[in-house]
């Protein structure tokens, strides 16, 4: 005997209306439909960002090692240690440019794909990828080298800052690592989807990515917070933090890079697309008509 089942239509047909029509709406729409992707995505970086990661765990190492011996040395050999905890800071801060350089060769490839995803655009992700490395690559790649060189840079005067005395010198050998957080760091992160979205070259996206910076400084600042938040819990002094901090950001990253790209859409249509791109202005978004609401 065959057995019969009753489906419950639905109260209400699919509509527009109900499709995401603000970009807040295609975040949640897009991980909602998407979240096993994006937690392959999140192993795929995580294996991008180790070479990072045991860089910063074997600094961590030696450091403790040399500060301990600081300690308990004598004053002429814990100046001679000092000096050489010096170097080794600044050793690791020049080894970890090319790691930004092969994060930024990954990204490439990602960021079209967390394009596609907040353009509401059906993603390959094998062709998307390799798509985003072939066009983005290059330009990505020299993104990764100016932002590890000017970390390196910031890293370095930062550590002599903290060799010297409170004077007038070693404040000013803080402005580097300022300029780097508030100024480079903002730059390249809005250079990211800009590169993905726009075909220009390397230092007109800079130049336009800043421009977007000093037009709105505070907003930037406040969503760069609350994208990067998470990362600065690796700085808790305990190891097993340190390490389980760092995996789990990592494994955020397409999370964290979909909503600044959603973002720094929105920003885009007011600076950029309003003007030259009105085809781009709400791409993604669908608005439903008086019929459909």
């Amino acid at each position: 005997m065959k057995r019969f089942s009753i489906r419950k239509s639905a109260e209400k047909d699919y509509t527009e209306a109900m499709l995401p029509q603000t970009r807040r709406q295609v975040f949640f729409d897009v991980l909602k439909l998407h979240w096993q992707s994006f937690l392959v995505y999140g192993f795929l970086l995580l294996l991008a960002t180790l070479p990072m990661h045991m860089l910063s765990l074997n600094e961590i190492f030696i450091t403790n090692d040399l500060q301990e011996a600081i300690n308990v040395a004598t004053e002429q050999e814990a100046q001679e240690l000092a000096f050489q905890l010096t170097d080794v800071k600044n050793l690791y801060a020049l080894l970890r440019v090319p790691c930004f350089v092969i994060i930024a060769l990954v990204l490439s490839g990602f960021a079209r794909v967390i394009r596609q995803y907040a353009w509401e655009e059906n993603v390959v992700f094998s062709v998307d990828f390799i798509s985003g490395v072939r066009n983005n690559g290059w330009q990505m790649v020299l993104l990764g080298l100016f932002v590890g060189v000017c970390y390196a840079i910031s890293c370095i005067f930062y550590n002599l800052a903290q060799d010297g005395t409170e004077d007038i010198f070693s404040m000013a050998m803080m402005v580097p690592i300022l300029v780097f957080a508030f100024i480079v760091v903002p730059t390249s992160a809005y250079a990211v989807p800009f590169i993905s979205i726009y075909n220009n070259k390397f230092f007109h996206t800079l130049k336009c990515s800043f421009s977007i910076v000093f037009s709105s400084p505070f907003k930037t600042i406040i969503a760069l917070i609350c994208c990067l938040g998470i990362f600065a819990l690796q700085f808790i002094p305990n190891l097993i933090c340190m390490i389980v901090v760092r995996i789990v950001s990592s494994l955020l990253i397409p999370t964290i890079t979909l909503g600044w790209f959603l973002f720094s859409f929105n920003q885009f249509d007011v600076f950029i697309n309003a003007q030259q791109f009105p085809e781009l202005v709400g791409k993604g978004l669908f608005v439903a008509t008086e019929d459909e609401k």
